[in-house]
């Protein structure tokens, strides 16, 4: 709870208010806060302090942060210690589009290290199946807000000031009790405050459930606003068949079609 308070504070400009809550949550043993605070300073370009805050989440073993640090010396070519919050990040719970993303660079770090074979064993974990995608665990966000009832009350005061991530989670927290038309309506106002990721996420809950029709549609229209990630990832794993093949090579038309070659 105090890690999308600390979101909601930042998006709203009160910076003082969102350090306050990322560090009681942070005394709490809860690197979440710290970890979105670090996102918003490296989004302004306040890297040495997205770092710090970054590290102090991941002596919290936050697995975000951890896999951040490892992006962070990745980029300056420091392997050696990339390599070991990559493994660290993975060991602590990574997960979703995360984990992917730690094993892909896992397999180049080895690559470029010359253990071909490991390098392989890590590009096949990346490809192995859609990932799960969730802000954070529901039931732990219910858990820290007194109960299921107590965390949709809080959610529905933010969601009443139209706020997009508030609305985001209500999305999900209705389609995991099974109200997919009531999930749908909270994504589409997530939608209309900024926020597309209320789609990204139903899309990939349908897909893990078997509805590809309307995991589609609710890619597509993620795609629509601008973020796309659910339906490349719905490509990916999808990569034998030829509507998805084209899209993984060519991209989408204007109307949303695979569209045709162009190189």
């Amino acid at each position: 709870m105090l890690a999308l308070l600390t979101g909601i504070a930042y998006q709203v400009g009160d910076e003082v208010r969102a350090e306050n809550f990322a560090h009681q949550a942070a005394d709490f043993g809860d690197g979440s806060a710290l970890v979105t605070l670090a996102e918003a300073r490296m989004e302004t370009g306040d890297r040495n302090e997205a770092e710090t805050l970054y590290r102090r989440a991941a002596d919290l073993s936050h697995p975000d942060a951890l896999l951040a640090l490892g992006n962070i010396h990745r980029e300056a070519r420091e392997r050696i210690a990339a390599e070991r919050l990559y493994r660290q990040a993975i060991d602590a719970g990574l997960n979703g589009v995360g984990l992917t993303e730690a094993r892909r660079a896992l397999a180049d770090i080895c690559e470029q290290s010359g253990r071909q074979s490991e390098a392989e064993q890590w590009r096949r974990k990346a490809a192995s199946g859609i990932q799960r995608f969730q802000l954070r665990s529901l039931s732990d966000i219910q858990q820290r807000s007194g109960g299921k009832d107590a965390a949709e009350k809080a959610f529905e005061k933010y969601a009443a000031d139209g706020d997009g991530t508030a609305l985001m989670i209500l999305a999900e927290m209705r389609e995991e009790a099974g109200d997919h038309i009531g999930a749908e309506q909270y994504a589409h106002r997530a939608a209309e405050a900024g926020v597309m990721d209320g789609f990204n996420y139903l899309a990939i809950k349908r897909a893990n459930a078997g509805d590809l029709v309307s995991s589609e549609r609710l890619a597509r229209l993620a795609t629509d606003g601008g973020s796309a990630w659910a339906l490349w990832e719905l490509a990916r794993v999808g990569s034998d068949e030829p509507n998805w093949e084209k899209v993984i090579r060519y991209g989408l038309a204007a109307d949303g079609c695979p569209a045709d070659p162009w190189w």
